[in-house]
């Protein structure tokens, strides 16, 4: 499948940038939507008044989810990625699920084959170039303690600990 248009609402707002450079068409931060009907309208804004073709959650916050189905377009899909570790439930109705028939899907990780994907992408060098920015802070393994606090901050990028 191929996107026409691709929206990311997240935080902080140095992450928001390099989804621009990965090719996000408009970014939403939670900063300035901190509400979810403020969240819903800009999103409509930019996909018109139907909303998403395809919802993506990849946060891990679990209240998330089903804002990401209010935001999916009748008969849309919303795929749930980030829920890696039980962070906790919330209250939602399924008759949202039906009302729209959506399609919701989840994944736990990768398969090998994306692993091969990957790899073939990082042969690119403007992916390499780009993949590398994402990386903002590399922390000795004796710091590692200050990597875990930077990474739980949601200041930087991808936080690396180098043995």
């Amino acid at each position: 499948m191929r996107c026409l248009k691709v929206i990311v609402i997240g935080a902080p707002r140095e992450r928001l940038a390099l989804a621009r450079e990965f090719g996000a068409n408009a970014v939403v931060s939670i900063a300035d939507a901190p509400g979810i009907e403020e969240r819903r309208d800009l999103v409509l804004k930019e996909t018109g008044p139907y909303g998403a073709d395809v919802v993506l959650e990849c946060v891990g916050r679990p209240e998330a989810v089903p804002e990401g189905w209010e935001l999916c377009r009748d008969g849309g899909r919303c795929l749930v990625l980030g829920q890696y570790a039980n962070s906790g439930s919330v209250t939602f109705s399924p008759h949202i699920i039906t009302r729209k028939q959506l399609q919701v899907s989840g994944s736990w990780g990768f398969e090998p084959r994306h692993v091969n994907l990957a790899i073939r992408l990082l042969e690119n060098p403007r992916w390499q170039a780009t993949f590398a920015r994402e990386v903002t802070h590399r922390f000795p393994l004796a710091e590692a303690n200050s990597a875990l606090d930077t990474a739980r901050s949601q200041t930087a990028g991808k936080v690396v600990i180098l043995p």
